[in-house]
């Protein structure tokens, strides 16, 4: 439906025309990208938003495809794909950000499969509350239909993705609790000399301010010289890559520094300054050199 509005230039201004004159929120509908991990379920909510658009549209230009748009099952099934892909994109949002670290992470990740199996449950039993456009669609429809066939597929569907999950995150990182906050966690799996050292560092009460007033990563550069062994094990928790988040920052900011007019430019400098959190002081840097003056 998408692509037949959309690689028509013709067919996408007359589509934007019609949804000015019907009153939408929106005037025309998106195409979906692999590059943009979001677009799907973008893709999906503006084409459910547009849905009664589309079929008037589709109709006019007499498509087969219309006739999707006036099947129940089928418009509830888009409702329930849209909620799913909605509560997808949320993780992996909250999966992206600076100071971040595995821990912290996979604590998101196993509350979204804890979701899954309540989810699960619930539409099992023929309850739909979680899923927000799918329930008011199933409310708009009425009791004239029987969408127990939707619930069953829908819990199959929970359920696989709840398998794929398990599969991708196996690893438990319930032993290294420690590591992001040492002054309420125990570390029985630690030798001896590691756990006195934790006990050393959960009675010093500068420490906790520490803890309270800065980055995780930044409490355990600062215990270094104090405690080596411990930091030790904590950095290599927190300093790997939790996710792609900074690796497709730093593209971003390549693609934006070296265009076809800069392709030979050496952008290392540059990259490394876009990167930073740090604010240059321009004033210090223009007093420190000499202004060209005019002859």
């Amino acid at each position: 439906m998408i692509n037949l509005i959309k690689s028509r230039p013709l067919n996408t201004r007359l589509f934007g025309v019609l949804c000015q004159e019907m009153g939408s929120g929106h005037e025309q509908l998106l195409l979906h990208t692999e590059v943009r991990w979001l677009s799907r379920g973008r893709v999906l909510q503006r084409l459910y938003e547009l849905r009664e658009e589309v079929k008037w549209f589709l109709t006019e230009i007499k498509s087969d495809l219309a006739k999707h748009l006036d099947d129940t099952m089928w418009l509830a099934s888009l409702s329930y794909l849209v909620d799913i892909f909605d509560c997808l994109n949320g993780l992996n949002l909250s999966l992206q950000g600076r100071e971040t670290h595995i821990l912290l992470l996979a604590d998101k990740v196993h509350a979204f499969t804890q979701k899954l199996d309540l989810w699960h449950g619930r539409i099992s039993r023929g309850n739909c509350d979680m899923f927000p456009s799918l329930a008011d669609f199933i409310t708009d429809a009425g009791t004239s239909h029987d969408f127990s066939s939707l619930f069953q597929s829908a819990s199959e569907h929970l359920s696989a993705m709840r398998k794929q999950f398990a599969t991708y995150f196996k690893e438990d990182y319930s032993s290294f609790a420690w590591v992001r906050d040492p002054f309420v966690c125990t570390a029985n799996e630690l030798s001896i000399d590691m756990q006195e050292q934790l006990i050393e560092l959960k009675s010093d009460s500068r420490l906790k301010e520490l803890f309270s007033s800065c980055p995780l990563s930044s409490f355990w550069a600062a215990l270094m010289q104090e405690y080596p062994e411990l930091c030790d094990v904590a950095f290599k928790i927190l300093l790997p890559f939790a996710s792609t988040y900074l690796c497709e920052a730093g593209f971003s900011k390549m693609t934006a520094l070296k265009t076809k007019y800069r392709n030979r430019a050496q952008i290392e400098d540059d990259l490394r300054l876009c990167l930073s959190n740090i604010e240059p002081r321009i004033e210090d840097l223009c007093k420190a050199k000499q202004a060209q003056v005019s002859h």
